[in-house]
């Protein structure tokens, strides 16, 4: 299984990486630390699309909703080929609603990222 982690703090990154290979050591992740950095490793691997991506919400840049958006503007074929979960620390009940509302997002994952609670939303 292949993953995209997109999240502006490198330690998250870590974290995520970490629990998903204790989950399965074969899979294959990709880190980006930012919304367009990951928006063009999409654009540019078409062909070779992550099956899960792990999107932060608050990035600086572009947060996790301005992301999708720039996706399905750009490509939107894309999101049906791929699993998105929203990742983060917010108690804001705005970003909750906002990810249960969105039709590309699967689900929400609270930080730090549960073993647990990967295996059973995945």
């Amino acid at each position: 299984m292949k993953y995209l982690l997109i999240d502006d703090n490198p330690i998250d990154l870590l974290v995520n990486e970490k629990v998903i290979l204790n989950i399965s050591s074969s899979s294959e992740i990709v880190k980006k630390q930012s919304g367009p950095e990951a928006l063009e490793y999409l654009l540019e691997n078409k062909q070779s699309l992550p099956d899960i991506i792990l999107l932060d919400i608050k990035m600086p840049l572009m947060n996790g909703f301005e992301f999708l958006e720039a996706l399905e503007a750009r490509q939107p074929e894309l999101l049906s080929k791929m699993k998105i979960y929203m990742v983060s620390s917010s108690i804001d009940p705005l970003d909750h609603q906002r990810s249960k509302e969105n039709p590309n997002v699967k689900g929400f994952l609270e930080k730090p990222l549960q073993r647990e609670v990967l295996i059973e939303e995945i």
